[in-house]
């Protein structure tokens, strides 16, 4: 059984049978020849191809393998996979059946155009890596901004009975105006983000407020190995929609949690594309039923959905959802081992 995260795709090959690494083999190639120019890596713990962005991953569970092409992958070709099962952003291929390695290839050719596109486009409109490092300093400025935090910390008080012997993590915290909001209610709450100018101007606010349990971590769950500590609560706020693999940062956040935990998701509603500018390469919003879909097939139960904030933006509002999900203490769904899906991914 593969129980540590693989430090490469050789690695987490190797931790599978003969039979599945022959296919496992096979599909690293059929990526390869299609996607010459990509970079192998690990990222959210399985094979990831990167160019320009991560490109596509795949893992091997019991039964299948799952393919992540993310969501434009499978819209592109959802006639092709109609005959497969998966989500949003992944197709399942069953072992007992063969493989569509021409299939794959002509997705991955696809997901290579369209990631040196999007690229090509943010060259030309001088989008930079660290937008939100420039932002840091002036970020609380806006007073919408605090009304939003206090609005869904109400909304999570609501949903979640929240106790002084919680233990909490918020990813893509910002300057951690929500956790502020929180702390009071929990025992210690780690604020992660990947923006080193916002952690900054967090760890200047924590250290003026006094507080003792606020600690400030620098974690980028797309290529970072998945924490050691495991919690009672995890939430975000506006953060889900810039992270395009959504099925796998569901996992990730199934994975850090204990039972029993609380999943709380605060995000734009479905919208039309106008609440960023263009060139963005996130997502435009949810539809409620389809991320709870993907928010189950994680493993998570008791899935609902409230309104909870507008956001006011170039002249109109932009409603707000707060998801909320659990992971029970008497689950069914299994563990994970270490690589941020469910054990069911090992051989064993």
């Amino acid at each position: 059984m593969m129980r540590t995260a693989p430090k490469n795709i050789d690695v987490y090959i190797a931790g599978f049978p003969d039979d599945v690494q022959a296919i496992l083999k096979k599909l690293r190639l059929t990526i390869r020849a299609a996607a010459p120019d990509a970079e192998e890596k690990i990222s959210y713990q399985i094979p990831t191809f990167y160019l320009k962005g991560n490109l596509v991953h795949f893992a091997a569970f019991k039964n299948h393998i799952s393919f992540f092409p993310t969501s434009s992958g499978i819209e592109k070709f959802q006639n092709e996979l109609s005959a497969y099962e998966g989500a949003k952003g992944t197709v399942r291929f069953p072992l007992d059946k063969p493989i569509p390695f021409d299939l794959i290839s002509e997705i991955v050719r696809f997901r290579v155009k369209e990631n040196l596109e999007r690229a090509e486009v943010k060259r030309k409109m001088g989008t930079t890596m660290n937008e939100f490092d420039a932002k840091a300093n002036d970020w609380d400025d806006q007073p919408f901004r605090r009304e939003r935090a206090q609005a869904v910390a109400a909304a999570i008080r609501r949903e979640v009975p929240l106790t002084k012997q919680m233990t909490a993590l918020e990813y893509g915290c910002g300057t951690g105006l929500l956790s502020f909001c929180l702390q009071p209610d929990l025992k210690h709450i780690t604020l992660a983000d990947s923006s080193a100018g916002m952690l900054a101007v967090l760890a200047g606010k924590i250290a003026a407020s006094g507080l003792d349990n606020l600690n400030p971590l620098k974690l980028d769950l797309v290529t970072d190995p998945l924490p050691a500590e495991r919690y009672s609560l995890i939430y975000t706020l506006m953060t889900l929609h810039h992270i395009r693999e959504t099925d796998l940062i569901l996992r990730s956040f199934f994975t850090l949690l204990g039972r029993p935990g609380w999943l709380c998701i605060a995000d734009l509603e479905k919208e039309d594309g106008s609440f960023h500018d263009p060139g963005f390469d996130g997502h435009h919003g949810f539809d409620r039923a389809a991320l709870a879909a993907q928010l189950e097939q994680a493993g998570f139960t008791s899935v609902r959905f409230s309104a909870c904030y507008e956001v006011p933006k170039r002249g109109r509002h932009y409603p707000l959802f707060l998801a909320v999900a659990e992971k029970a203490t008497n689950s069914h769904f299994p563990e994970s081992q270490g690589h941020g899906l469910p054990d069911h991914a090992n051989h064993a």
